[in-house]
């Protein structure tokens, strides 16, 4: 695996594109596994993130050594593909916080609201909040995130909290509410109406769809 991409995004403090090199080095891992995973598959990519808290400070490679070493200390051989996700994410992002206070105190820009967002996506905040962060009326940040990303702030917190609705319906047990709720659909409900406008099926619906062709 290939963690050049993740490497230099932590070191520009880039977490969107540090996520998506995550994401990807599971899904090459992960190639060809059922639901439960071997520990020994993923462990390339929890040394790697353990070596870049060594590059950093001892504090940080301290923190990421002693969550790996809980996480290993369970005993069971497989671990839920969903949970191995959560706990690797909980790694990037432990590292993320520490090389975020080392750094010289910045100005709030776009690209600190989109790492906030990606951090907290369960709570994301408002674009009245956001414009705040970023010292912006709401205006102002509406016109400049939908130039920078090509869309809303809306669709875009909105899309985000999507793709991690799929990936927690095919990967986890979760009931669909526990889901909604867990993301941060007010009120819960509106979760469905949402997943059916932007994919054409109730949650419900698409994963009996992708258990079925994961096991056809």
């Amino acid at each position: 695996m290939d963690f050049t991409l993740l490497g230099t995004a932590m070191d520009a403090l880039d977490l969107v594109t540090a996520v998506n090199a995550l994401h990807a080095a599971l899904k090459q891992a992960l190639e060809g596994q059922g639901k439960f995973v071997r520990r020994l598959r993923l462990a390339d990519i929890e040394n790697n993130l353990v070596l870049m808290a060594q590059e950093s400070s001892a504090q940080a490679v301290m923190d990421l050594q002693q969550r790996v070493l809980r996480h290993r200390a369970v005993p069971y051989a497989h671990v839920n593909r969903f949970d191995w996700h959560v706990y690797l994410e909980g790694l990037l992002f432990a590292l993320f916080d520490t090389l975020n206070k080392q750094a010289p105190p910045r100005q709030r820009t776009l690209d600190a609201l989109l790492n906030h967002v990606e951090r907290n996506i369960d709570r994301a905040p408002t674009l009245t909040k956001a414009a705040e962060l970023v010292s912006m009326s709401a205006s102002h940040l509406s016109r400049t995130f939908k130039a920078h990303t090509g869309v809303t702030y809306g669709n875009y917190v909105n899309n985000k909290r999507l793709d991690r609705a799929k990936f927690m319906l095919e990967h986890s047990d979760l009931p669909v509410l526990k889901i909604a709720d867990m993301l941060g659909f007010r009120p819960l409900n509106y979760f469905s109406r949402v997943f059916k406008r932007h994919t054409g099926s109730t949650p419900t619906e698409f994963r009996a769809r992708v258990r079925e062709r994961a096991t056809s």
